[in-house]
């Protein structure tokens, strides 16, 4: 019970410190509310869950921010800075982790790839393939359906981006660095509900790579080849049963919570226009 309130506070306060960023990105102009930018960054967890290559979770927010008055512009560039960010430190903190890991850390990528082309993984490894192939086309096709406003306002973002000043830039890559510390914190305290935690760096570049390799792959949510990785890092660590356990307790704090909390904005916001609809009939 005590891990899962330590799990619940790290969502909480890594959805809080992204809302941080995403306001002082976009306050240059505007000042909205800190719980817009919640629930701007809730929807678009929704969306980037269940769309190829998280397309519909940058156009959620995106919209969300032009419904609090936020210019398209401006939008993107605090987007587009943001992903700059997460990939910057993505590659950075994978790479200081494997120095640390030195020999150890090869080791475990080679029984990595070995599990992985083993016969017993390929026909699951052949699926992966299909279904990453499937979303990359639909990727591809939705793209080119990005609303005007949106391909518009890529072009006068890059003005936006030139003009943010050096301290809100590094302001945001400091909180892009707790963010980051709060989400991949979360898969060593999942392993260490079932075995003891033996090796601390090797832990964290798992997580890292089941976390921020959803930034790249184009099924939603990195459905399948997370899964595979996560399968074939634990497999010798743990047993079936555990590995499945921790995987859907992996799956409910970094993806079901984020984007039950955009549901549940959505649905509001459904009942919202509903009502007022019905305020207007009567």
């Amino acid at each position: 019970m005590k891990l899962h309130l330590i799990l619940l506070g790290l969502v909480a306060f890594d959805m809080l410190v992204r809302a941080v960023r995403l306001r002082i990105l976009v306050s240059r102009n505007e000042s909205p509310r800190l719980w817009s930018m919640v629930r701007a960054n809730a929807l678009g967890d929704l969306f980037s869950a269940i769309t190829p290559a998280r397309l519909g979770g940058e156009l959620a927010r995106f919209a969300a921010l032009r419904r609090v008055t936020v210019t398209g512009p401006v939008a993107v560039a605090a987007l587009g800075i943001e992903r700059v960010a997460d990939l910057f430190l993505t590659v950075t903190v994978g790479l200081i982790s494997v120095v640390l890991l030195s020999e150890t850390g090869l080791d475990v990528l080679v029984d990595l790839a070995v599990r992985v082309t083993s016969s017993s993984w390929l026909p699951w490894f052949l699926l992966i393939g299909v279904i990453t192939v499937g979303a990359g086309v639909l990727t591809y096709r939705w793209r080119k359906k990005v609303p005007p406003i949106v391909r518009h306002s890529l072009r006068e973002s890059l003005v936006e981006i030139r003009e943010t000043s050096g301290v809100v830039a590094v302001f945001s890559l400091l909180l892009t660095m707790l963010s980051m510390a709060a989400r991949v914190s979360i898969l060593p305290v999942i392993v260490s509900i079932f075995v003891p935690l033996e090796n601390l760096a090797s832990a964290v570049l798992g997580s890292i790579g089941l976390l921020y390799s959803q930034l790249i792959l184009p099924t939603p949510a990195g459905v399948g080849g997370v899964e595979l990785g996560f399968a074939a890092g634990l497999a010798g660590s743990m047993d079936t049963a555990a590995v499945v356990s921790a995987m859907a307790i992996w799956r409910f704090y970094t993806l079901g919570l984020p984007a039950g909390f955009g549901a549940a904005f959505l649905l509001g916001l459904g009942l919202k226009k509903a009502k007022a609809e019905t305020m207007g009939v009567v």
